[in-house]
Formats: C-alpha cells, structure tokens, sequence
C-alpha cells in the first residue's frame, strides 16, 4: 500500500505514531519542518534517525536499538520518507516488538 502525503496520513502518524488524537495536527507528510518535529519527538522517545537524498529519492531510517528495530521509509518528499519510516515502525504486530520498542510507541 502506497502512503500519500496530506491531511489523512498527518493523523494517522499523529495517532499511531505519538499517540495524539486530534484532528488539527502539523503537516507532517508535506512540510520538512513539522517533519522534523517529528524527528524530535521520536528522539525524545529513544529512536536514532538517518535522513539522506540520493538521486532525486528520500531515504529515512529509524531504529531503537531492539531487534527488528530498525524502519524505513522511502519518498521523492523529504518529509514523506519520514512518514512513511514511522508508520512501518508503528504497524508491528505487538507479538514482533520488545518491550523497548514498545515504550517507544506509547
């Protein structure tokens, strides 16, 4: 499944991602600097990062450190690669997270 940038995805990472659900949320998915609030948050949380641009594609890489905690996310979008990182961290099965990573997601 293709996750598109906009208004949808924004509270979907605000709700899966941080836990907040609130309709009014920043643009995550299209501006680079509630992206990098983001990145804050999950920093805050114990998550590493890596963001980088190779040929016109935006990579990101989040992990934590547990096994199978590592995510990426992959967009011609800056902020969007960024999204699209954190919701596959958030869409584990409970079952295939340890307990850090789940201290990450609360």
């Amino acid at each position: 499944m293709t996750l598109l940038a906009g208004p949808g995805l924004d509270r979907e990472v605000s709700r899966r991602v941080l836990g907040i659900d609130d309709p009014r949320v920043p643009p995550y998915s299209t501006e680079n600097r509630a992206a990098d609030v983001l990145l804050w948050r999950l920093s805050q949380r114990g998550v590493a990062f890596k963001v980088q641009e190779l040929e016109g594609q935006h990579f990101c890489m989040l992990w934590n450190g547990a096994p199978r905690g590592l995510s990426t996310g992959r967009s011609p979008s800056r902020p969007l690669a960024i999204c699209r990182a954190a919701l596959e961290l958030s869409d584990r099965p409970p079952a295939a997270r340890t307990s850090a990573e789940e201290t990450v997601l609360a």
